[in-house]
């Protein structure tokens, strides 16, 4: 599939969602025309096969989540704000499900393993730039390497990731969220105080 219609990206969102609702293996082509209220020729017309159907499952998600940090760059807001908003963003691709369902297609695609692989080292690239512009800016800690400061909140993510009882605490948990983001980012920042989390 070289170019992606409004069809294509309607089936693959609704490939998404069933994907999330029910899982990989119980959802059906049949399922995914029904919902997206195509025939189920009309998503083989796009899509050869099942794996390729989940390969751009994959990549859209992936493209996603990639896009929208890269508009961080984009941003006139200090390094403080973007950096927050990164993690914003990939913790939003965590908890809708998104991390762990590109995960379980790579069980059936080895492409989506590979993008992953490449996501993951393109999300480090913007968070070492953005711990550099902070550095450069006197906004955070010059005594930690880079590499530190980005493996420190990679941590927390994978955490919040892996961890079902933190991740609800801080989604619906507002005092906790303040409370344990201050402690996290006054690890990172210089002066945190004040700043919206």
């Amino acid at each position: 599939m070289e170019r992606m219609t409004r069809k294509s990206i309607k089936i693959l969102d609704c490939s998404i969602q069933l994907f999330m609702e029910y899982g990989i293996k119980k959802v059906t082509m049949n399922d995914i025309a029904k919902r997206s209220n195509v025939s189920k020729m009309t998503i083989y017309k796009y899509f050869n096969d099942k794996e390729t159907l989940y390969k751009y499952v994959g990549k859209t998600m992936l493209e996603r989540c990639y896009e929208e940090l890269e508009e961080l760059y984009e941003l006139s807001e200090d390094v403080v704000q973007k950096m927050i908003k990164c993690t914003y963003i990939l913790t939003d691709y965590i908890s809708k499900g998104y991390a762990t369902l590109c995960f379980e297609l790579g069980n059936y695609n080895d492409e989506i393993n590979k993008e992953v692989k490449q996501f993951n080292m393109k999300v480090k690239d913007i968070i070492i730039v953005l711990i550099k512009e902070g550095k450069q800016n006197k906004l955070i800690r010059e005594d930690i390497s880079d590499e530190c400061i980005y493996h420190y909140i990679d941590m927390g993510l994978n955490y919040f990731q892996h961890n079902a009882e933190y991740r609800k605490k801080i989604i619906n948990d507002s005092s906790f969220r303040r409370n344990y983001m201050a402690f996290i980012w006054g690890n990172v920042f210089i002066d945190y105080s004040g700043f919206d989390c």
